[in-house]
């Protein structure tokens, strides 16, 4: 027999619960894949060198390794690379139909804005 909830705080407490073993049931996604690019080093001089777009990469890298994605990372891209790999993350996204599957794009580095449109910038822009 259970026991019927008493207060909203046991009421959502049995919600969560339920939630929760749900989850454990079905698969959100089949499939989880992050891409993460951390641009540090620029070639032109025009730009400064930035010390945390390595780190941030490894770091979240890691986190999302534990739990359980696939991560594609990268670190100092230049402008051919970022296309590169932009093409992989997308090829990978089709080849399993977009569909259930949780998708992260991560970037650290020089970017700015123009208009409306936001721009990455590879480290070797000039």
């Amino acid at each position: 027999a259970s026991v019927k909830p008493k207060t909203a705080a046991q009421m959502e407490q049995l919600k969560a619960e339920e939630v929760l073993q749900t989850a454990e049931k079905e698969s959100f996604a089949r499939e989880k894949l992050a891409l993460l690019i951390g641009n540090s080093t620029y070639s032109s001089g025009q730009l400064n060198n930035l010390s945390g777009p390595e780190n941030d990469v490894y770091e979240l890298a890691k986190a999302l390794r534990e739990h359980d994605f696939k991560v594609l990372s990268y670190i100092n891209l230049k402008y051919d690379e970022m296309l590169e790999c932009f093409d992989k993350f997308e090829s990978y996204l089709k080849k399993l139909n977009f569909s259930g599957v949780y998708a992260l794009f991560y970037y650290s580095g020089h970017g700015f804005l123009s208009g409306d449109k936001r721009y990455l910038v590879p480290t070797d822009a000039t």
